[in-house]
C-alpha cells in the first residue's frame, strides 16, 4: 500500500505534481511566488539546527520501524513547509509525502524534488480514516492553539497502532523575540508534551530533549536581550530568520559536529536530559484510554 492511498486525492486537483485539496482558500496565481523565498529555502539545507534536527528525527523513526512489528515505512510530514525532511525521509527509504498549505512551501518542495506533495489541510476531508501509518509533526505543534483538539483530529486518521513523532521547542522561560516572530503559542517540557499525548489517547513510548548544546547559547544570544529590552522591539515575521541567514558555514559545520552524540543516542532510543527542542513518540491509543482536556 502506497502512502498516496491514505490521502483522498479523487477530490484534489492535480498540476505540475502537485495536488491541491479543495479546504485551504482560494490559492493565489503560481505566478505570485516570490522567488526571494528561495534563499531561505535553501539555507534549511545548509543550517545546522535544520541538518541536526532532520538527522535526530531520521534516527529516531528508524528506531521505532526496527522495534516494530510490522517496520512500517509510510510517513505524511504534516505541515512539512518546503519539504525538507520529507526529501531526508525518502533518501532514507521511506514511502514519505508532504501535506502544506501553502503555496511557497509546496512550490519549494517541488523544485526540491519531492515526490508526493498534497497543499492542503490534513483532516477527515483529505485522508482515509485509519490508514496513516506515522504522522510527522516537527515543530507544528507551538503554531497550533488549541493543540489538543489539533491530536484528537489526528487520532481517527492513523492506523490503528499508527505512531506520531512530533518535535517541538523546549522551555517557556526560552521564550524570546524569535518566538514572537515565528507565531508561537507555547514551548513545552518534556512532561508537558508526554501529558499533551497521554491525555489526547495515545500512548507515549519515547520522549527526550535534544540541542543540549543550544541552551546557554539561546539564553544569552536571544532571552537575555529579550528580557532586558523589555520586548520594545519585536521580531517583524521577515526578520524572523536573521539569525539563520548570518550562519557561518565552518561555525555551522563544527556544531554539527559537537551535536553528533545526540543523533546516536536517539537512534538508540536513550533520554538526553536536557535541551532547547523535545522529540517525542507517540503510539495510537483507544478512546476509553484518553483523558481528554478541555
Amino acid at each position: 500500500m502506497s502512502i498516496m492511498d491514505c490521502i483522498k486525492t479523487e477530490n484534489m486537483t492535480l498540476q505540475d505534481g502537485i495536488y491541491y485539496a479543495n479546504n485551504i482558500p482560494d490559492r493565489a496565481d503560481i505566478a505570485l511566488y516570490d522567488e526571494r523565498m528561495e534563499g531561505l529555502d535553501s539555507l534549511y539545507d545548509t543550517s545546522f539546527w535544520h541538518n541536526h534536527r532532520t538527522a535526530c528525527i531520521i534516527a529516531a523513526t528508524d528506531a521505532t520501524r526496527k522495534w516494530s512489528s510490522d517496520c512500517v515505512t509510510g510517513i505524511i510530514d504534516v505541515g512539512g513547509g518546503s519539504g525538507n525532511n520529507v526529501n531526508a525521509f525518502e533518501k532514507a527509504g521511506y514511502d514519505a509525502a508532504l501535506f502544506e498549505p501553502t503555496l511557497t512551501g509546496v512550490i519549494c518542495a517541488k523544485k526540491r524534488g519531492v515526490k508526493n506533495i498534497v497543499c492542503g489541510i490534513f483532516d477527515e476531508t483529505t485522508i482515509e480514516q485509519e490508514s496513516v501509518p506515522i504522522i510527522g509533526l516537527f515543530d507544528v505543534l507551538e503554531h497550533i492553539e488549541k493543540d489538543d483538539e489539533f491530536l484528537r483530529n489526528m487520532h481517527p486518521l492513523l492506523k490503528d497502532g499508527g505512531n506520531i513523532i512530533a518535535t517541538v521547542p523546549a522551555h517557556m522561560w526560552l521564550w524570546s523575540e524569535k518566538d514572537d516572530g515565528s507565531d508561537h503559542h507555547r514551548r513545552y517540557t518534556l512532561q508537558q508534551l508526554s501529558e499533551l499525548f497521554k491525555n489526547n489517547g495515545y500512548i507515549v513510548t519515547y520522549a527526550t530533549y535534544f540541542f543540549s548544546l543550544l541552551m546557554p547559547v539561546q539564553y544569552i544570544t536571544r532571552v537575555l536581550p529579550y528580557k532586558l529590552l523589555r520586548k520594545k522591539h519585536k521580531l517583524s515575521k521577515s526578520n524572523s530568520n536573521k539569525f539563520e541567514k548570518e550562519h557561518n558555514p565552518f561555525a555551522s559545520n563544527l556544531l554539527l559536529k559537537m551535536l553528533k552524540p545526540e543523533q546516536r543516542c536517539i537512534s538508540k532510543l536513550k533520554r538526553i536530559p536536557f535541551g532547547s527542542s523535545v522529540l517525542l513518540i507517540a503510539k495510537k491509543g483507544t478512546i476509553s484510554n484518553a483523558n481528554f482536556t478541555t
